[in-house]
């Protein structure tokens, strides 16, 4: 099976970092596991990335032991999955009514 490859885009990315930092604010270890959780999932991504999706064609995945999901765009054609966001459960329902 071929692997896709990962991109972050930037708010991702801004997301991760905030995300991690709070976490870590929490307790070293804690962020620790939230970062190698949002690893463990990104590199699942990397074999399958068809999972459910939401908006669209932005597919999302629950990151395991936090209420996160990663969101994501899937380009089967060049196999690339583009990470578009980490956003919070918490905030799911306020997204949902802005679409």
């Amino acid at each position: 099976m071929d692997k896709y490859v990962i991109e972050i885009l930037f708010w991702a990315e801004q997301d991760l970092n905030e995300i991690g930092i709070y976490y870590k604010n929490l307790s070293n270890e804690l962020g620790d596991k939230f970062y190698n959780e949002v690893r463990k999932v990104i590199e699942s991504l990397k074999v399958n990335p068809f999972h459910q999706t939401d908006f669209g064609d932005i597919r999302k995945i629950p990151v395991q032991k936090f209420p996160y999901k990663v969101f994501f765009k899937v380009d089967e054609e060049n196999k690339i999955v583009y990470i578009e966001a980490i956003i919070s459960d918490y905030l799911l329902p306020f997204l949902a009514k802005i679409k």
